[in-house]
């Protein structure tokens, strides 16, 4: 990056490192932005994981069950619906 030819005056050299220093400022920002929007992410994540604990796999699976059947026709009405006589179910 600091490839210079002899000629370059010294003013150029300190003009680029003061951009490099800016630039590396602005970098360092947006790291703790980004650490920080990981981190509420992170707790968000383990908030719902502890949620999922607490709830019943057999009782989920019974529900699912229950809406299945009217999820399938509303499915199969919008193809339906999409494709007309083209589909046959």
């Amino acid at each position: 990056m600091l490839d210079y030819v002899e000629d370059t005056t010294l003013s150029a050299v300190k003009m680029d490192v003061s951009a490099m220093e800016a630039n590396l400022a602005k970098l360092e920002q947006q790291e703790q932005k980004y650490t920080a929007e990981l981190d509420a992410a992170l707790a968000e994540y383990s908030e719902l994981k502890a949620q999922a604990a607490d709830f019943d796999s057999d009782e989920l699976a019974m529900a699912q069950l229950e809406i299945r059947s009217q999820k399938e026709a509303s499915a199969e009405s919008k193809i339906q619906a999409a494709y007309g006589d083209k589909y046959d179910f």
